[in-house]
């Protein structure tokens, strides 16, 4: 198993000068398709030097994905049980890539992100010490060490010594601190420069608003020299540009560090900016059907409706104009033989709600439901549903809801020329 030695890539973005040059250090050839693979096997060798990890250990984290699947992968290769704690809004593609893994997780709600993933580790290991080793991913200097190692050292020889700026998100940290560490002493005068969401609820999976957030214990502010905060929107537009005018395509976190790299090449004369790339990313992490945004009083309103009606489905309409949510109307479930698995709306409470918008300027835009321990996606009813009915470009939002305690809301649109539900960014304002 080869983990490193991956490849550095010329990018050509557009509005950028030929004089200033923009590679890509391309994570996603890592055996588990990212940067964190380094990050999981220094965690675990590290472990095992130290006597900490042990034959019979159980190895435990929390992570919002890519740190997930490296430790799965690691984990199974060197024989350990591994499981990982992650909100409910991590990809069902890499909870799936875990569970092949032999993984056990545990979901966490989706609205407390990664820290209350973090919180929920720690309760279990603090319950069970002798059973697991915590890998620890946000204090573990290992994590760092991973990447002083390796990542650091490969970028400075791919240059040939020529890097002048370093670009990469800030999540757990460790790829800032410790690459940002190594190329300092090589040459100080190589900028380090740290991205994050420019808002504490965001659609850059894996990144930190670190003023909102559970600070990690091995970030240091003087281990980069500046912060650039960057919007989901801007993100996502970058990486459907890259798509399009480059046939190249990059995780959400990687095109916020992208835009990142062309804000500061638009102040540059010239230069050598490497921008670490820790992932392709999910298909439908930036919304393939379009956006769909919403108050962030109302889409917490949405959740507590389907955790209040668990174990029955809950349902309710979007108020608002085009792709714009100004707020959601709770309606009775009138289904009465199978309310546990679906949920009808009376054709007098949809007409009730119209006439209502209708005199404020508004209109039904959408519709929510919840999936009672099931998962926050389209049921074939759902899409028979949508399909016999009117619903082409009518946005719908779901709520997987875990055993009460846990909502976990998703959008999609249907579109009658797929005959199928089009993931939608859910954007919370």
């Amino acid at each position: 198993m080869k983990i490193g030695r991956t490849p550095l890539v010329r990018l050509r973005l557009p509005g950028v000068r030929e004089t200033i040059e923009i590679w890509g250090k391309c994570e996603w050839a890592n055996p588990g398709g990212s940067v964190k693979d380094r990050t999981a096997l220094s965690l675990i060798t590290e472990g095992e030097k130290s006597g900490a990890l042990r034959p019979g250990k159980t190895i435990i984290d929390s992570s919002s994905g890519n740190t997930a699947v490296g430790l799965a992968l690691v984990g199974r290769n060197r024989g350990y049980a591994v499981e990982l704690v992650m909100p409910s809004s991590a990809s069902p593609d890499r909870q799936r890539r875990c569970e092949a893994y032999g993984a056990k997780i545990t979901l966490t709600d989706a609205f407390s992100g990664s820290d209350g993933a973090i919180l929920k580790v720690r309760e279990l290991v603090a319950a069970e010490p002798e059973k697991y080793f915590y890998a620890d991913q946000y204090r573990n200097p290992a994590n760092p060490l991973a990447h002083y190692r390796t990542t650091g050292p490969e970028i400075w020889e791919e240059t040939g010594g020529r890097i002048t700026h370093f670009v990469a998100g800030l999540g757990t940290s460790g790829t800032v601190m410790g690459t940002g560490r190594y190329l300092r002493e090589k040459n100080p005068a190589v900028r380090i420069v740290a991205v994050e969401p420019d808002e504490a609820l965001h659609g850059l999976e894996g990144l930190k608003h670190m003023a909102s957030a559970i600070v990690p214990e091995i970030y240091e502010r003087s281990g980069h020299d500046e912060v650039v905060p960057v919007s989901t929107e801007a993100a996502c537009a970058l990486r459907r540009e890259c798509r399009e005018a480059l046939d190249f395509d990059v995780g959400n976190s990687a095109a916020a560090a992208l835009v990142a790299a062309r804000m500061l090449a638009q102040r540059l004369d010239s230069g050598v900016v490497v921008v670490l790339l820790p992932d392709r990313g999910e298909p439908e992490a930036c919304g393939e059907g379009g956006r769909l945004r919403i108050p962030r009083a109302q889409a917490e309103a949405i959740v507590a409706h389907a955790l209040e009606g668990y174990p029955f489905e809950a349902c309710g309409v979007f108020l608002g104009n085009g792709d714009a949510v100004t707020r959601a109307e709770r309606v009775p479930n009138r289904e009465t033989e199978t309310p546990r698995v679906r949920y009808q709306i009376a054709p007098e409470d949809l007409i009730r709600i119209q006439r209502e918008a209708r005199a404020q300027g508004l209109e039904i835009v959408g519709y929510y439901h919840s999936h009672p321990d099931h998962p926050a996606r389209p049921s074939e009813t759902d899409r028979r549903v949508a399909a016999e009915g009117l619903s082409d470009g009518v946005f719908h939002v779901v709520i997987g809801v875990s055993e009460g305690r846990q909502g976990t809301p998703t959008a999609w649109v249907f579109r009658d020329r797929d005959h199928a539900f089009l993931p939608v960014a859910f954007e919370v304002e």
